[in-house]
């Protein structure tokens, strides 16, 4: 059977995610039922590879997330080919149950890297700005040292992989949100930096709209990283695209670099509207393109503080 059917049982309720063995990554862990010869029946747990479409459009209860995987790759059932279940009923492949630390500022009390305390404050305001840009310098540092001493232990990891676990081991959870949204900001929509900050605010709102999405559907174990590194849902990302080592190489007084830490300073106090349409906000694409998944999503124009995005190239769409 393909990773479609499976979807589809799941949908229907026929299968069941064994959400409490899944801490994100691209196998979700599926229990399916199976009739033995003496007629018990039995729980099968199948690892089937993850569509992001299809957990936002059909199966809510899984995060669209991408944590590297920390485990041993389990046998899974790939499109068009059979799963392979494990041969013991009893057997249990366990998943990857590293820490999912509480996010918010007032609660976190872990170590920062430097400068990076002020993430505690919330709101940021402007006098934060240089902090912010120390913080960011840091984090940058860090995941850069971190992928090569990762690359060092195992030379087959390229750059661009030994990088998207870095972003994870390196960096504490406000450091991993903070980075998630102002590199993602930086790539992007840097190209906008001319018009202002909004076009920047509103990608970020959309990835904490796809965070909140996922939390709201009964699991935490998801956070900003997750759902930027899903593939091909942030172009900078993308196995083809650059644009994640131009945002961690710009200098902290590259423009692009300057409207991306303001960008994330404000969105923290803009009024977004309308509302509630602008917390449905999940997807964007340039306007000179119609991807096909652009036509489940309703076009929405928002606006943060009255200034709608005006950088002429995006278009967002909830659902």
């Amino acid at each position: 059977m393909t990773k479609e059917w499976y979807w589809k049982r799941i949908s229907k309720g026929d299968y069941n995610i064994d959400n409490e063995n899944y801490n994100g990554g691209p196998y979700v862990p599926i229990f399916v039922p199976e009739t033995q010869q003496n007629g018990k029946i039995i729980k099968k747990r199948v690892w089937v590879k993850r569509d992001v479409n299809q957990l936002l459009d059909m199966v809510t209860a899984v995060p669209t997330s991408i944590r590297p995987r920390m485990r041993p790759k389990p046998n899974v059932a790939c499109e068009g080919e059979e799963a392979d279940v494990s041969s013991d009923p009893e057997e249990v492949i366990v998943a990857d149950t590293s820490s999912t630390a509480d996010r918010t500022p007032s609660t976190y009390q872990g170590e920062f890297l430097e400068g990076c305390p002020i993430l505690k404050r919330n709101p940021n305001t402007k006098e934060d700005y240089e902090q912010l840009n120390l913080c960011l310098v840091n984090i940058k540092k860090a995941i850069k040292k971190k992928a090569i001493e990762l690359r060092d232990k195992d030379p087959s990891l390229d750059e661009r992989l030994s990088t998207f676990k870095a972003m994870y081991l390196a960096l504490n959870p406000l450091e991993q949100r903070f980075a998630a949204l102002s590199l993602t900001a930086h790539g992007e929509a840097g190209i906008l930096s001319s018009f202002g900050q909004e076009e920047m605010m509103a990608i970020m709102k959309v990835i904490d709209n796809r965070v909140a999405k996922a939390k709201t559907h009964r699991t935490d174990k998801v956070n900003e990283l997750d759902i930027i590194l899903e593939p091909s849902q942030f172009s900078p990302y993308n196995s083809n695209n650059s644009g994640w080592k131009n945002s961690l190489n710009a200098s902290q007084n590259h423009k692009w670099t300057k409207r991306s830490l303001n960008a994330y300073i404000e969105y923290q106090h803009a009024q977004m509207k309308p509302v509630p349409e602008v917390d449905q906000l999940t997807f964007f694409h340039a306007n000179f393109s119609n991807p096909a998944w652009s036509r489940k999503a309703n076009e929405q124009v928002v606006s943060f503080d009255g200034q709608v995005p005006d950088g002429g190239m995006l278009k967002y769409g909830r659902e």
